[in-house]
């Protein structure tokens, strides 16, 4: 009986160590998952290892970058070497400057407090399909994701900066700008495969979008007649830079179109169909003598 009794006590204290050995290796594991971010090709690797960081100086750090054996899939650590990481180099100002992020390298996620995204960081990247940022981001560099492969990326709320051409020649086919941007002046988002009201995009200044001022049409594969919406007073130069549309019809609104609104070289062929008189519009043919102008308006 007193045996028994304590046969049933050692398995009590035997099961209450397996839960503590349980608790504590489950903890171990959290925090070992915690410390080290990155999974390349199902092995664990030291941030340390994927990332060449520089130091600001007040405890942040810099992404100069990123090492393709970490794998394609990335996500940047809070903090690597102890420097909580805001932003990526830029690139664009140094011919001889590697990108950030190489080729090969499919998408990105970026955490708080990450806060810029420097000229270039993504040049060229054939293969990259996706970017995510945090709500921590408030600047987009100039060409900071330029002529890569870009499906689709969200911009929360709180990016206050765009620089130009910031996602040039990419394959977005929606891209909404939130509120928070500030100065829109310079077509950030040409050559992609923007669709529908997307494919137009605004002047903005302070915070407030001119929709009489067209800044750019991002549809390089549109269709074969594009129709300018009613309201649109003013298009800035390069607007429909590397357009594919072979007719343009503009409005009964139009008073301005800049020079270069193709860009150069000047596509030829193309007709544009403008609702005014000939003498509402200066500048035509605005360093473009391949287009076939009719103004329906003198009718």
């Amino acid at each position: 009986m007193h045996k028994g009794r304590k046969r049933r006590k050692n398995k009590k204290l035997y099961f209450v160590i397996f839960i503590i050995l349980m608790c504590l290796m489950s903890a171990g594991y959290a925090a070992f998952n915690t410390n080290i971010t990155l999974s390349a090709k199902g092995n664990i690797v030291s941030p340390d290892k994927c990332f060449t960081v520089t130091d600001n100086g007040d405890g942040t750090g810099t992404i100069a970058s990123y090492d393709l054996n970490c794998g394609p899939e990335v996500v940047v650590p809070t903090k690597i070497k102890n420097l909580a990481i805001t932003k990526t180099k830029n690139c664009c100002d140094n011919s001889g400057c590697e990108r950030v992020f190489p080729n090969g390298v499919t998408s990105v996620t970026f955490q708080d407090p990450f806060e810029t995204l420097g000229t270039c960081t993504f040049r060229e990247n054939t293969e990259l399909k996706k970017v995510v940022f945090p709500s921590s981001l408030r600047v987009i560099s100039s060409h900071a994701i330029w002529w890569s492969g870009l499906e689709e990326i969200y911009l929360p709320e709180g990016v206050e900066e765009i620089g130009a051409a910031a996602f040039e020649g990419n394959n977005l086919t929606s891209l909404k700008i939130p509120n928070s941007v500030k100065n829109i002046t310079v077509d950030i988002a040409a050559l992609n495969l923007l669709e529908g009201e997307y494919s137009f995009r605004y002047y903005r200044e302070n915070g407030v979008e001119n929709k009489s001022y067209l800044i750019g049409y991002g549809n390089r594969n549109d269709p074969d007649v594009i129709n300018i919406p009613e309201g649109i007073t003013e298009i800035a130069a390069w607007a429909f830079q590397g357009t594919g549309g072979k007719t343009i019809n503009f409005p009964s609104t139009i008073t301005t179109i800049h020079d270069y609104i193709f860009g150069a070289p000047c596509p030829a062929g193309m007709v544009l169909n403008i609702d005014r008189a000939k003498d509402a519009v200066s500048g035509a043919p605005w360093h473009c003598d391949g287009l076939v102008v009719n103004w329906t308006g003198d009718n």
